[in-house]
């Protein structure tokens, strides 16, 4: 199963998603902020980007890279650059950016768009000592005025070296949704803003809800090995159903690699164990009836056209050959180039057409 690119995790956010990006280079922000933007284009939505440490510029000139028209963009008001002082204007003062963010929010869906996305950053607030609890405020307004009443999506970012640890825990336990590393997880730290409410209460209800954190990850894993399992015993069962002997190996400059899966007609035509032939290469059960110039050939075709027909012969486990049509098939799977072939035991064929041969020089 092909890991899912963070634009695309960002795609199928729901309305009301509250996500923190913990980041340390500039390069990382900068993409991270680009697939969210770039997400909400491709939902019609509308993204507001309010500046933080990462400028304006650089985010549009990511943006032009990536083939994103950003004069049609700002044109039509489906990006919304912000400068940090429109929003800020040195200070945190939570009334006021809720409410240019509600604004916002209403404008988006009267001018056509379903939903507003919101990226923001109060890392620069940092080098004016604002205290922890100003900061958490903030974060805990967001999260109790915004999502219930409006169809907001909003990515929260925080530069890893700027703040102590302790802040850096709670806020992230503060959001649902978490990116490190260019991934987007479901946080297992999640906090319901109901339990910062009691202060004396907090830490017993953060054990609660780490425990049903782990119950309900717990209970998605299983399901999903459940899942995963069963696409396995289907392919395994396609796999085997298949009359012709299929082989699965790798490939590297000089050559190929161990065979890592066959089906159950290889094993039968060529007479070795399952885990024999996973020990073995194609030239292992080739009789080397062509020259090396042949199969160069056929190599180099392969790795050029992704795909190559030949005939030649296999050699089972007791010495007996017999004639194949191999088609082999070059793809890419999770970053590994691998080769499918499909060897066809062509016995039959090539017997009948000798037989056809004889009868045509019987005509003459």
């Amino acid at each position: 199963m092909e890991k899912k690119s963070l634009k695309d995790q960002f795609k199928e956010l729901k309305n009301g998603s509250h996500v923190i990006s913990i980041y340390k280079k500039e390069g990382d922000c900068i993409k991270i902020d680009s697939d969210f933007i770039i997400a909400s284009i491709e939902n019609n939505e509308r993204c507001v980007y309010i500046e933080g440490n990462i400028s304006i510029e650089k985010i549009k000139k990511y943006l032009k890279k990536k083939n994103i028209d950003i004069t049609s963009k700002i044109y039509r008001k489906q990006i919304v650059f912000l400068n940090k002082d429109q929003i800020y204007n040195n200070d945190l003062e939570s009334n006021k950016i809720i409410k240019i963010i509600k604004n916002e929010a209403k404008n988006a869906v009267e001018d056509g768009y379903k939903t507003l996305n919101v990226i923001g950053e109060i890392s620069w607030l940092n080098d004016m000592n604002f205290n922890q609890e100003k900061i958490i405020n903030y974060e805990k307004k967001i999260d109790r005025e915004l999502f219930d009443e409006y169809s907001i999506k909003t990515l929260c970012k925080y530069q890893f070296d700027l703040y102590e640890e302790r802040l850096l825990k709670t806020v992230i336990e503060l959001h649902p949704y978490l990116v490190w590393q260019n991934t987007l997880y479901e946080n297992p730290y999640y906090i319901s803003i109901d339990s910062f409410k009691n202060y004396h209460n907090i830490q017993i209800k953060k054990v609660h809800e780490w425990l049903d954190n782990i119950e309900y990850y717990k209970k998605e894993q299983d399901k999903y090995k459940f899942e995963l399992a069963e696409e396995k015993d289907k392919f395994e069962f396609l796999f085997n159903q298949v009359d012709d002997a299929l082989f699965v190996h790798g490939v590297t400059d000089n050559g190929f690699t161990n065979f890592e899966m066959v089906n159950e007609q290889a094993v039968k035509q060529l007479g070795y164990t399952e885990k024999e032939l996973l020990e073995m290469q194609p030239k292992d059960i080739d009789s080397s009836k062509n020259d090396d110039a042949f199969y160069k050939d056929k190599y180099e075709k392969l790795i050029r056209n992704n795909h190559v027909k030949f005939v030649t012969e296999h050699v089972t486990k007791n010495g007996h050959t017999y004639p194949v049509e191999n088609k082999s098939h070059l793809f890419v799977y999770k970053g590994k180039k691998l080769i499918l072939t499909i060897a066809r035991d062509i016995t039959d064929r090539v017997k009948k057409e000798k037989e056809l041969k004889k009868d045509i020089i019987k005509l003459y």
